[in-house]
């Protein structure tokens, strides 16, 4: 997830003391996004990559992670691209791809799926591409549902979460 460097250096995102940085800002987004979307936890951290703005804080990463089954996973996150670069506009659409070994599964626009996303199907050995139809009815935005799951856990005292999809525990 990558947005044009629009910021100025004085915003919060880069403040060390806030726990600033783009792996903390729009990369827990990405992270929470490739556990939630495999099903799988990250067991280490192959390579990272971090562009350092100053103070420790990075306005760009890229890594690799290894996640619990084997498969690897690759995120950028970013604070910093360049307003006129085509690669920024690129990387602003946020997209997960999920590989297997006769498919390629597109999920475009998770971060905020009811303003625009699509799913595609790629067949590897006809190169074909499906495109999957909206199953759903139009109504309430993603943040609906995460501000019902929150209060839903709130009021349990925290002991319905493990029926909350995605839910990000305290040792998260």
């Amino acid at each position: 997830m990558s947005f044009p460097g629009l910021l100025p250096s004085t915003d919060i995102r880069f403040n060390l003391d806030l726990a600033g940085g783009s792996l903390m800002d729009c990369g827990c987004y990405t992270v929470n996004s490739i556990r939630y979307f495999s099903g799988l936890e990250v067991a280490s951290v192959e390579k990272a990559v971090p562009k350092i703005l100053s103070d420790n804080i990075d306005g760009r990463m890229e890594a690799t992670l290894n996640l619990t089954s084997g498969a690897k996973a690759e995120l950028t996150a970013s604070l910093t691209n360049p307003l006129l670069s085509l690669k920024t506009y690129r990387e602003f659409i946020p997209y997960f791809m999920a590989e297997t070994d006769d498919k390629i599964f597109t999920f475009g626009v998770f971060f905020m799926p009811s303003l625009y996303h699509y799913v595609t199907v790629k067949d590897k050995a006809t190169g074909k591409t499906e495109n999957l139809p909206k199953l759903y009815e139009d109504g309430y935005t993603t943040y609906h549902y995460q501000l019902e799951a929150f209060v839903t856990a709130v009021k349990s005292g925290g002991k319905d979460t493990k029926s909350i999809a995605g839910w990000v525990t305290g040792e998260d």
